[in-house]
This record gives structure tokens, sequence and C-alpha cells, in this order.
């Protein structure tokens, strides 16, 4: 269950109505008449109220509704046992569907983007334009940023904080979405959910890359520039270790735990970064030959371009694997690597050793 904390009264009638979640109707009607906040609101007799132009009787039950919902949480009663009853009680079918597919919310992999389905591909399937689409997405994350939905969303927060500290503050996407299953997500997707909620509240939950954190952005983003900093006084891989030791003077209030867990995952999603499956790490611009020297020399004798990529990318992570093409390139660049035959490619000295021939010597390197 998540159970919603109570607040005051008096801190739900400070709420400006235009951000507390009632209605548009209601908010321009009230604008006009000079009510601006939720206690000015609640002092209004119904028949006050409709007296406005643009409240009539669906506008004034909305108002009842909200009042009756604020008496639940003042009271401390308000639970949601699924992230499906808070959604159904802030957003219309439509708004719901047009955030599942925007949002990806029932897709079935350990991912997440904010653009699962265009808005044309969300448009062809409901018949409305393209235009009408982004409204709709538009409305309903208003509607789920407001000071009501803010305060019914709390416990969820909570409890993905929880989790995530649990793990030394930072989970990829793949620990996300050891979550799946779990009855209060509706059959939704975790991770894409998690992204939502960040993108709703990036203070309450921090998105970056293919990760989320309850460590703060910027924190997440100096940590990213001061590894990255010290990869790139480096044409070497270095360890992790050693790179979370050199970012801790950054970060001294983070456990070396979480630093090093949060060190390591920036790096494997960083997009020039180089990941190896022993917890190394290297930038492609200045790191990549020394590391195919590496490769090639656990390789013996000639080996072919596609077979080199293969070894290449054995002794790296899925994240910072390369296709042959750039393989290729970086032979054909580097000067510590020969082309011995078509596609086939060694070591410089390896490559005099072959090309001397059995009956002459190879020739000494000066």
């Amino acid at each position: 269950m998540f159970k919603v904390d109570p607040i005051d009264r008096q801190t739900i009638d400070s709420w400006p109505i235009a951000e507390s979640g009632l209605p548009t109707r209601v908010v321009n009607g009230t604008r006009e008449a000079g009510i601006l906040s939720v206690g000015e609101l609640r002092r209004k007799s119904d028949e006050e109220l409709f007296r406005l132009r643009t409240i009539g009787r669906v506008s004034l039950r909305d108002i009842h509704n909200f009042f009756n919902l604020c008496q639940q949480i003042e009271s401390g009663q308000l639970i949601f046992i699924t992230i499906q009853q808070l959604f159904d009680l802030f957003l219309d079918k439509e708004e719901m569907t047009v955030l599942i597919g925007r949002c990806g919310l029932q897709r079935d992999d350990a991912n997440a983007s904010r653009n699962f389905m265009t808005l044309q591909e969300i448009g062809n399937t409901m018949h409305l334009t393209r235009e009408r689409i982004r409204q709709v997405e538009n409305t309903a994350l208003a509607k789920l940023q407001s000071r009501l939905a803010d305060v019914c969303l709390q416990p969820f927060y909570l409890y993905l904080r929880h989790f995530i500290h649990s793990r030394d503050q930072t989970v990829d996407y793949s620990e996300a979405y050891d979550l799946s299953g779990q009855a209060w997500l509706s059959d939704y997707n975790p991770c894409p959910v998690m992204l939502l909620l960040a993108d709703l509240a990036p203070d309450k939950l921090t998105a970056y890359n293919r990760f989320f954190s309850i460590l703060p952005r910027k924190t997440i983003e100096t940590l990213e520039r001061t590894a990255i900093s010290v990869l790139k006084q480096e044409s070497r891989s270095m360890s992790l270790d050693h790179i979370a030791s050199r970012v801790a003077s950054v970060a001294p209030d983070i456990p070396d735990i979480s630093l090093r867990k949060a060190v390591r995952v920036i790096l494997d999603y960083y997009p020039q970064s180089a990941p190896t499956m022993d917890n190394r790490y290297f930038l492609y611009p200045n790191g990549a030959h020394d590391f195919l020297t590496e490769t090639m020399q656990s390789l013996s004798g000639p080996t072919g371009y596609r077979a080199i990529t293969n070894a290449f990318n054995a002794r790296l992570k899925p994240e910072g694997r390369k296709g042959a093409g750039y393989i290729l390139k970086l032979l054909n660049e580097h000067p510590a690597c020969a082309r011995i035959d078509r596609g086939q490619y060694a070591l410089q000295q390896a490559a005099d050793a072959t090309n001397s021939g059995p009956g002459d010597p190879a020739v000494p390197a000066p």
C-alpha cells in the first residue's frame, strides 16, 4: 500500500488554483472572478460559484471532488494500491492512452524513452492529428505535475528512492527492471514509469543517460566531468578503483561504495567511453589504439579484421562495443598495426617477422 502523508489544511489552502490540479475551466473561471488560492475557493458557496461565467454543474462537481480528495489527505486516509489508481484519478482515457504510447509504459524490455511512439503514430491509431496528440500529452503531464498530484505521488517516490538507496544510490535500467511484476506497477514496465516520474519531479529522482539515481543531477554531472577529465589525461585504460579514487575529492560526502557505483554507471553509458569486462575504462578518441594493441597481442599471427573486431568487443561490455567498420578504420590508422593481406592484420613486429619469409632473418627493430 502507498499511503499519502497527511498535509494540513493551511498548506492546501495556500496553493494557487492555477497549480492545484483543478480543471482548466475552473482555473479560468475563478481567475476572472479574482479567486486565486484554494483557500479563497473553499470559502465560496455553491451559489456564488454558479454565478461565475464558466462554472456549471460539471465544474462544481469537480470542485467538490477536489475538496473531498483534499479531506482524505488532511486526515491521512488516502491510500493507493497501484499506480494505475493514481493515473485514473488525474487522467482521462484519452490522456492515459497517449501517455502509455509516448512513454512506452507497456514495453517489454529493460529500456525507457520519452518518445517510444511518435505523435504521428499515436495519432494514426486514435484517428487524431499529431498536434492534438501533442496537446493531450502536455495536458496529461501538467495534471501529473499539479500540487495535488505531487502530494499523491510522494509515497511512490519514497518507495523508489528506498529501492535505489538499497542499490548504492544508483541503478541502471537493467537493475530497475528487477521491479517488473510487482503489483503496484499495474503491469507497466518499471523503467519508463521511473523515467516519467523523474521527468515530473527531477528533484526527487534523477534520470541520466540510462540510469536513475537519488544523487542530484548536478552531483552526477560533476562526477561525470571529473571522471572524463581523468580519462582524457591518459591514452590507456584505467581501473574503476583508480578513477573513483581520483574523483572522490569532488564528492566527499558520498560513501565510497556509492561513489564507485555512480562512477561505474556514468562511464558505462558515457557516449565516448569504453567499459571493459574487467572494469577498466578508456575514451575512444585517445585510448582506442592502446586497447587495440592489447587485443592484437592476445591473438596469434595475422588475423582478419572481423575476427579482430570480435576479439575487441568480447573484452568490452555491450554498451561500448563497436562495429567492424570502426575497427577496420582503427587498424588502418594505428601505426603499430600492419596490413598483411586483404583484410588480414598483425602488429608491426609480427608483420615484419611474417614478411621476412622462412629463409630470411627478421630485421631487428632499431
